[in-house]
């Protein structure tokens, strides 16, 4: 389960409602991940942290990330977490990965021995790449605004222009 809490959103409606969302999927047998860029701050002891960690626990899950996920200068916060339940998993390691997309560094997670069952049929999502393909895929770039983008790179960022922006507009 993936969820993003936005920094500035009640904090109780997200607490609530994932709450909610847990006891509606949550089963003993079940192994369940859960992870995301929850904007608490895990480097530090706050209020959040305590509050969200003990509606956690209710489904015994616990934060397994303890390394800086973003760092700016001289400063650096864990935003970013993946919850396990630790008497289900527990021969795994976690470490971060720069993926290069975001000011956040990727968290990878190994989990070992897991004994994944087989439903019996897999599902193949695969991109046709061909003449006519790569002609519309020129077709679509060509006639895209890069208006924004090409500001940013040729009068360089400012504060109407940051590093998030010009990716946004770019991706």
């Amino acid at each position: 389960m993936a969820v993003y809490r936005a920094p500035t959103g009640n904090f109780n409606l997200f607490v609530n409602r994932l709450d909610d969302s847990l006891k509606s999927i949550y089963r003993a047998n079940l192994n369940l991940i859960f992870c995301g860029d929850i904007n608490i701050d895990y480097l530090t002891e706050n209020d959040r942290k305590r509050h969200f960690d003990s509606m956690l626990q209710t489904y015994n899950l616990t934060a397994i990330v303890n390394f800086s996920t973003r760092s700016q200068g001289i400063s650096s916060t864990l935003m970013d977490n993946i919850f396990i339940d630790n008497s289900k998993l527990s021969n795994y390691t976690v470490s971060s990965f720069f993926n290069g997309l975001s000011v956040h560094d990727a968290q990878l997670l190994i989990i070992k021995d897991i004994n994944l069952q087989s439903q019996g049929y897999y599902v193949y999502i695969t991109r046709n790449i061909n003449n006519y393909s790569i002609n519309e895929l020129k077709f679509n770039l060509n006639h895209e605004t890069w208006d924004c983008v090409l500001y940013c790179i040729v009068f360089g960022l400012n504060n109407n222009c940051d590093v998030d922006t010009l990716f946004n507009s770019f991706f």
